[in-house]
């Protein structure tokens, strides 16, 4: 615990070196944090710099909101200036948007990033959470106590606060025997250490021979304590917090009235720190979390690996398309036929879509094939023919399933993991490689140098590549890590496909500085005033042995700015190293296997001092453009940034 909270206060120390300009508007809390699909309803939006915010922005553009009010809450906080338990003065929020919001019935279910718009440029993002369940409120009267426990019929979706530190909230339903529900909770539960999320707990409200009112905790299947990662917009603050029990499935043995509290790992509490609380049936054999996931993906989002940042923790479930192998062509180079004209938006195109490639596994369509039991054991191990996509599950404790392949000498190969139903920490794919003599070779486990240079972090990795000297049979063995854990929702697919060198995964940022195990970025948007620069850096992945060379080019600039290549910005290394600590530069073990080369660009920038401004935010994007033996390949969308050009001037361009 000592370790988390003083991570977490060098990661503060971190933030407030290197901010964002105070005049930019900043948002700090939204309540309630999420609606119904088809509803209406009116929200709070705290943060800093929000006088005059005359517009919501919503990325996707799906929902609608309007600003009914600001309010201005400076005089009441120099009144009431407090000190929290590390010293620091709270981050108090200075301005209060009373905001309504529209949902469609049709709107996407999860979490839709929204901004608000002033002339001193655009927020950050905060989050609306959209969900199809009917949603109640927290109700005012305390029920931090089993007794006094707020009533629920499911399937419900609570909007609570959790405003005071130690506070414990209560939630009664009735379940019949049998009964297999849901549950799960999100929160925002603050900036400053200690790093937590809210957490459930469940307790049969039974009683005893002894004491009526005893209540007894339900013991549930689920991780007890995990580390969540926390999305690329909430990078400003940390990687990832801690939450106890934040999303599970229970199957009631007994029918009878149930209580659940949600509270934190630490006891958090603070005014704004809000929750919505989840509980339905489980309709299916796939489970459905509908809370913390983002409705509309990044299009510039590319999750090949897992933990190479922490930033992608959760691409185990990442699926493979039947054009996946396409897909990696056209990341990789200049394609026969291929042009700047076949792309739509900056996205580039499978080559399925009409390109042609001297390569015939870039036209090669993946299949599943189902695992054949039993393949216990090398000798019962089923074939695989590369490329082969295979596709099982763990049927019982220990089980262990073997596939046989073969190669040619020299053969490059990679061996990716999907799991479609539990990803890690439920389900720990743990893959190992083994000649015919039963010697290992490899196997998706990487380590590191973590926390304070001193420990080594071992993480199960999505991707494996390995090139085989020698010609011959080989074997690959998938199982859960843990050895305890079994059934359906244990599903794997396995693809075994030669590798295929291509542009890998694209980083983004203005800004970062790193402290331990936490990377502190400076923001997650640009307000750029007239006459003035600002730097970005692209960290791109060269993948499976690409030794091309990535252009970048900037779209969608306003008139009046423009963009121009840089010498290094000063943050660099500090992306080029990721998150993890690694002292003088020290690996653990070779990064080969698990690891791709990265690399860095510099781009300014640059707005005339003419230049008008732009009075709603748009997005540019950066396209890398790979570049192999002087040829062009396919642009690549490798990331969006929210932009505004801000200045005194009183033109405005649309």
């Amino acid at each position: 615990m000592l370790l988390v909270l003083l991570c977490s206060a060098k990661a503060f120390v971190a933030e407030k070196a290197i901010q964002a300009p105070t005049s930019e508007p900043k948002l700090v809390s939204i309540f309630p944090v999420g609606g119904q699909r088809g509803t209406t309803f009116e929200a709070e939006v705290t943060g800093k710099q929000l006088q005059g915010a005359y517009a919501i922005w919503f990325e996707d553009e799906e929902l609608a909101a309007t600003i009914e009010q600001i309010e201005d809450l400076k005089k009441k906080q120099e009144s009431e200036t407090k000190v929290d338990d590390y010293g620091q003065q709270e981050n108090q929020p200075d301005y209060r948007a009373h905001v309504k919001f529209r949902i469609p019935p049709e709107a996407a279910l999860g979490l839709h990033p929204f901004r608000l718009v002033t002339e001193r440029g655009v927020s950050n993002a905060l989050f609306l959470q959209v969900v199809s369940e009917p949603i109640v409120a927290e109700t005012e009267s305390s029920h931090q106590r089993a007794n006094l426990a707020q009533p629920l019929t499911v399937p419900v979706v609570v909007n609570g606060q959790l405003t005071e530190k130690g506070e414990q909230d209560f939630y009664a339903l009735q379940v019949s025997q049998g009964e297999e529900l849901v549950f799960e909770v999100r929160s925002d539960l603050g900036r400053g250490p200690p790093q937590a999320e809210a957490g459930i707990t469940l307790y049969n409200a039974a009683g005893s021979w002894f004491d009526p009112r005893r209540i007894t905790r339900v013991m549930v299947d689920g991780p007890s304590l995990s580390w969540f990662p926390i999305h690329r917009y909430q990078r400003v603050y940390e990687t990832g917090k801690f939450a106890v029990f934040r999303r599970f499935v229970h199957r009631f043995r007994s029918a009878g009235r149930y209580l659940v509290s949600v509270n934190t790992y630490v006891g958090g509490g603070a005014p704004h720190h809000s929750y919505q609380l989840r509980i339905a049936p489980r309709k299916s054999a796939q489970i459905s979390w509908a809370l913390g996931a983002i409705a509309h993906l990044d299009p510039s989002d590319w999750r090949e690996r897992d933990s190479a940042s922490l930033r992608q923790l959760g691409s185990f479930a990442r699926p493979f398309a039947p054009d996946y192998l396409s897909l990696l062509f056209s990341r990789g180079g200049p394609q026969v036929g291929a042009s700047a004209e076949t792309t739509h938006h900056g996205v580039s195109p499978t080559l399925a879509d009409g390109l042609e490639n001297p390569n015939p596994l870039a036209s090669t369509s993946l299949h599943a094939v189902d695992e054949v039991e039993p393949n216990d054991s090398f000798h019962e191990a089923g074939t695989a023919s590369i490329p082969a996509l295979l596709q099982g599950h763990i049927q019982s404790a220990g089980d262990e399933d073997h596939f046989r392949f073969t190669v040619e000498a020299g053969q490059h190969l990679a061996f990716e993991i999907e799991t479609p139903q539990l990803a890690p920490p439920q389900f720990n794919p743990w893959l190992k490689v083994f000649d015919r003599h039963g010697k290992q070779l490899v196997e998706n486990i990487y380590k590191e140098y973590g926390g304070n240079g001193i420990d080594v972090n071992k993480t199960l990795e999505r991707k494996t590549i390995f090139t085989f000297d020698q010609a011959g049979d080989y074997y690959v063995q998938i199982r859960d890590l843990t050895s305890r854990k079994s059934g359906g929702e244990y599903q794997y697919r396995l693809l075994i496909r030669p590798q295929i060198p291509h542009l890998g995964r694209t980083e983004v940022s203005m800004g970062a500085a790193q402290f331990l195990s936490t990377i502190v970025e400076k923001s997650d948007r640009i307000n750029l005033q007239a006459g003035q620069t600002q730097e970005v850096v692209v960290v791109s992945e060269k993948e499976e042995g690409f030794v091309g060379d990535i252009a970048f080019s900037i779209e969608n600039l306003p008139t009046g700015v423009r963009a121009l290549p840089s010498t290094p910005a000063l943050w660099t290394k500090v992306l080029m190293r990721g998150v993890q600590y690694r002292p003088l530069d020290a690996e653990v073990m070779p990064p080969t296997h698990h690891r791709a080369e990265r690399t860095s660009t510099t781009l300014r920038l640059t707005a005339e001092t003419d230049a008008t401004t732009t009075n709603a935010p748009r997005f540019i994007q950066i396209i890398a453009w790979p570049v192999v033996e002087g040829k062009t390949g396919l642009p690549v969308l490798a990331g969006r940034i929210p932009f505004m050009l801000i200045t005194d001037g009183a033109n405005h361009e649309p």
